[in-house]
């Protein structure tokens, strides 16, 4: 219910826990490129118990260090995504940012943050839009299959973002920002470190009155062309990181993080059936705790996590653009509470002596419940999820090792679920290979099936009124070839290229008939392509990281006159630099280029294109001391006028100008200093 979870916001947050600490180490190199995976003699099992993160796994992993997210001055989690050639971000019917990530739907990858999930077990979406980029420490990408050590669903890889550790970051740090149309960011952030404690503290408002459109936008009756209509957002979050050193190698850790608020629903321009829809309420509490310890010497590590997510999300659909009137048929007002609950438990043994060298074994084991009411009564549905996953590494001398394991996901009905056929299977075998022909060059090639359970929403959902539901839709499953190089040519230049096919079996797909439409286990699905990545650092004051991706999205057959999948462009290019050419000065430039796109019409039924668009961002900051930071950046700098969906045209330019006062412990010195 909505004031229960107020409640429960407030006092867990008067309890101190905040963001979990499930993930990995807090410092890597700032190479576009994953690291590679450290010799025999190199392996410190201390490094891994600290954090509690798999290890990387081969190119396939991309993370984006706090130095980079501080550089691109992004403002929430999904603008740190969103630069990455492999995704590409989007706007839903909802208004929440959502994405696809190669070729795959948002639902099919895990979202995590700090190592819990972090998605509405409803519809499997998540809205990182409103993780404020400055609590981040880094994001982990995991293209493809390249672990099983993340869980479950994740069909087309995962993504977790890392909060910054209990003690780091800024000792006091407020920061705030302006620009066009009402936009206001505020944000503070306290850490502190004494002795075995360590804590974070935080809190903000996000305010925007009005997404401004391009000039070019031509106004339409449900638009009038200057800001668009009902695009309104205010947000609020706060929370807590805690981090307790219990001594002979146990950590324990406590975490929340609470967001309220509301925010408008932009229509749709083109849909036959206008919506009018707000979410009054938008509401997320999560919580976490989490233990890591180190036993036998260092020869056994275990780390444990438990999570709680909760949803209160208030829809309310108007009568027309008003937005105050509630009596025709197709209005409603309705709550949805959602869920998710669980835990898992994670070992690492480091075997030093078997008949071929040394051998690492890991084990992912896990529960997580997914809990969703609707008011007015719409009946409770839930479901359980069960996964366990070992996996083994065996290192063949200093240059080869060999990974396999096995990931086992059980799907359990729960409530309002007595016409299904029973609890589902989803088996992962993985076997990955490694060879490291020189130090500076990474091979490996990788084949693995995953398993993705459709959501609580594909299922039950009547999608009001004009849809059947379908409780006995079958799981997606894709059987993945990937083959990841990683070259540090130079100590200035590093590249990294991917070839992957996907092969995906029973793909959901909506079917309309004269008996309605359904979602059905109808397609095959090919997802084929390739990343090409390059970091160049030639001068201290010159930075340049460019990337581009193709994917072919293709059906195994024809589907109502295509082959297509929707909405996924083919190629996408992304070119940033940075410049500083004075100590406290520093200009940085992103430009992305999408292709084509294509969709069905929702009211003629035939396949068109969203036509391929340029957009160029950029940004000039200045520290006149230490401790201050000024800075003006801009989006959409050309005014671009694009759409990311059919009837949903994306911003035009937006000017911020914003302030940072920021002061940090000198270790050195044992005194407070501004950076």
């Amino acid at each position: 219910m909505p004031r229960p979870l107020r409640c429960a916001g407030l006092a867990l947050l008067l309890l101190g826990a905040a963001p979990a600490r499930a993930d990995e180490p807090a410092s890597r190199p700032t190479a576009a490129r994953a690291e590679p995976r450290p010799r025999a003699k190199e392996v410190t099992l201390e490094e891994v118990v600290v954090t509690g993160d798999p290890e990387d796994e081969g190119a396939s992993l991309r993370r984006v260090t706090r130095e980079e997210i501080e550089h691109q001055r992004a403002d929430t989690a999904v603008e740190v995504l969103e630069r990455e050639p492999s995704l590409h971000a989007t706007t839903g019917s909802r208004g929440e940012r959502i994405f696809t990530f190669r070729g795959f739907e948002q639902r099919q990858v895990v979202v995590l943050v700090d190592g819990a999930p972090a998605y509405v077990p409803y519809d499997g979406q998540a809205d990182v839009g409103y993780l404020p980029a400055e609590l981040i420490d880094h994001v982990s990408i995991v293209k493809g299959p390249a672990s099983v050590l993340y869980g479950p669903n994740g069909l087309g890889g995962a993504l977790n973002i890392v909060t910054r550790r209990p003690g780091s970051g800024p000792s006091f740090g407020v920061a705030t920002e302006v620009g066009r149309a009402g936009s206001l960011l505020v944000s503070g952030v306290h850490a502190e470190r004494l002795g075995r404690l360590g804590y974070s503290l935080f809190a903000g408002l996000r305010r925007r009155d009005a997404t401004p459109l391009p000039e070019s936008f031509a106004p339409l009756p449900r638009e009038n062309g200057a800001l668009r209509e009902n695009s309104d957002r205010l947000l609020y979050h706060a929370g807590a990181n805690l981090e307790l050193s219990l001594g002979r190698g146990h950590t324990l850790t406590s975490s929340l993080v609470y967001v309220d608020g509301e925010r408008g629903i932009p229509p749709g321009l083109y849909d036959p059936i206008v919506r009018y829809w707000r979410f009054t309420v938008w509401r997320n509490l999560g919580a976490s705790l989490g233990h890591t310890a180190r036993y036998l010497g260092g020869a056994l590590e275990v780390d444990e996590l438990f999570y709680l997510r909760l949803y209160d999300n208030l829809l309310d659909s108007y009568d027309d653009a008003s937005y105050t009137s509630q009596r025709l048929p197709r209005a409603y007002h309705n709550w949805y509470h959602d869920q998710i609950w669980g835990g898992r438990v994670r070992l690492r043994a480091n075997l030093a002596r078997t008949p071929w060298g040394r051998t690492q074994l890991r084990l992912w084991a896990g529960v997580q419940h997914d809990r969703h009411d609707e008011e007015p009564a719409s009946g409770l549905i839930t479901r359980s999820l069960l996964t366990i996953a070992p996996e083994a590494e065996a290192f063949l001398g200093e240059r080869w090792s060999l990974m396999a394991a096995f990931q086992t996901d059980v799907e359990i009905p729960g409530a309002a679920t007595a016409n299904e056929p029973g609890s589902r299977v989803g088996l992962g075998p993985l076997l990955s290979l490694r060879f490291d022909p020189r130090e500076s060059l990474s091979l490996r090639a990788t084949v693995a099936r995953r398993t993705r359970f459709p959501t609580l929403r594909d299922r039950y959902s009547s999608a009001v009124g004009s849809r059947l539901p379908n409780p006995a839709l079958r799981p997606e499953n894709a059987w993945h070839v990937a083959l990841d190089a990683s070259f540090q040519a130079r100590r200035w230049l590093s590249l990294t290229a991917s070839l992957f096919d996907a092969e995906l079996s029973d793909f959901i797909t909506l079917v309309t008939s004269s008996g309605g439409s359904q979602l059905q286990n109808l397609s095959r699905v090919r997802l084929l392509g390739g990343e090409l990545a390059l970091e160049l650092t030639p001068l201290r004051w010159l930075g340049l990281r460019a990337g581009y991706h193709l994917v072919h999205a293709r059906r195994g057959e024809a589907f109502e006159g295509s082959d297509e999948l929707e909405y996924r462009p083919t190629h996408k290019l992304a070119l940033e630099l940075r410049l500083r050419p004075l100590r406290r000065l520093e200009l940085s430039t992103l430009l992305r280029v999408v292709s084509a796109r294509a969709f069905k019409h929702p009211a003629s039924g035939e396949w068109q294109e969203l036509a391929p668009y340029a957009v160029w961002d950029a940004q000039l900051s200045v520290r006149p001391i230490r401790a201050l930071e000024l800075w003006v950046r801009a989006r959409n700098l050309l005014d671009t006028s694009f759409e990311s969906q059919y009837g949903f045209p994306e911003p035009g330019r937006e000017l911020w100008v914003g302030l940072r006062v920021r002061y940090e412990r000198d270790p050195r010195a044992g005194v407070r200093s501004g950076r």
